[in-house]
């Protein structure tokens, strides 16, 4: 809208108006072609984009609005692209702000709205990349005009002011990387199943847990109990059940949590376990091994069904993304794994 208004001002406010009109029927047609099921489904959609608000931002405001912009700041500062690259980011918006503002106005038309928006969502690293080449050309901007200013725009100088802001950027990446590279413990967990756990046994997990393959016997059973019957459940399931080979070792899964929209698990509400009904619940579906994932803060709701585990259960592995040696207060001040960080 800010480029159709720059470049057609000059004809006059009604020949401003065609443009946007033909641009906003035009970014309308594109979108609903990129996203047809907005128009066929509807409910589903509106379904979902409520769910997911409820995620992404109701929780996220809960103290207050804009109250995880602080979050969003330290991500840039610390999580992005480095530090002199922010800080030139920033004296380069200031600066172009200064010396061509109608660009630095079209530069910002997106990025600031943006970032006004994520400010009342739960923070999310990658929220933040739409804003990282935004903050890239403005530190551009200020390595360029430094070097103008230095050293009349010496290629050389250019080029070693660039190399020392990236550097630092640069090696968080190769370290990210380089982490990123290691198994985590869901895979160590996956990979012990897979060699100790005899196929076909009923499991209790929970979801973003170890990646498991559910038995083609387990997932029937759960696409009968939310569907009416296996042949009720999408094209997506009849394919993963015509398989042939099926995928081995697989398992009878059975999920932590209060159910949601996937028809093909089968979900045990935490509050129905611990307390005097114990592990018996889960014993009545059959599971014999249970999969569960622990933090440093305890989710108050799972203590009586952890407490029950550890007394009716027998503990047969662990596994640790800690160091051996790591005192419980070092442990304790690091979340073993913080959602959409790379804590």
């Amino acid at each position: 809208a800010m480029v159709i208004v720059q470049g057609w001002r000059a004809r006059g406010a009604a020949a401003c108006l065609r443009q946007l009109v033909s641009a906003g029927a035009a970014s309308l047609v594109v979108f609903f072609a990129l996203s047809p099921y907005l128009l066929v489904e509807p409910l589903t959609a509106w379904r979902d984009i409520t769910a997911n608000r409820q995620i992404v931002i109701d929780r996220a405001v809960t103290s207050g609005a804009f109250a995880p912009a602080v979050r969003y700041l330290e991500m840039l500062w610390f999580d992005a692209v480095g530090q002199p690259v922010a800080l030139l980011g920033l004296a380069g918006m200031l600066w172009m702000l200064a010396a061509a503002p109608a660009r630095a106005l079209l530069l910002l038309a997106f990025p600031v709205p943006f970032l006004l928006f994520i400010a009342n969502t739960a923070p999310a690293s990658r929220y933040l990349n739409p804003v990282l080449p935004f903050l890239a050309l403005f530190a551009a901007w200020a390595i360029v005009g430094l070097s103008q200013r230095v050293a009349g725009g010496r290629p050389a100088v250019l080029w070693v002011l660039v190399a020392v802001a990236t550097a630092p950027g640069a090696w968080a990446s190769v370290k990210s990387d380089l982490f990123l590279r290691q198994d985590d413990t869901r895979t160590l967990a996956e990979r012990y199943i897979e060699t100790h756990l005899p196929a076909g046994a009923t499991i209790l997990t929970q979801p973003y847990s170890a990646v498991l393959t559910p038995s083609r016997e387990g997932l029937t059973e759960a696409l009968t109990r939310n569907l009416g019957s296996a042949e009720a459940a999408s094209t997506k399931f009849q394919l993963q059940l015509a398989l042939d080979p099926y995928p081995s070792p697989a398992y009878r899964l059975i999920y932590l949590g209060r159910g949601g929209l996937d028809a093909e698990k089968i979900y045990v509400d935490p509050a129905d376990l611990g307390g005097s009904a114990g592990l018996e619940p889960l014993r009545r579906l059959g599971v014999t091994y249970v999969l569960v994932k622990r933090y440093n803060r305890p989710d108050p709701e799972t203590l009586p069904f952890l407490a029950a585990l550890s007394r009716e259960g027998r503990r047969i592995a662990v596994f640790s993304p800690y160091r051996p040696g790591i005192s419980e207060a070092e442990q304790a001040r690091i979340d073993p794994f913080l959602h959409n960080t790379d804590a």
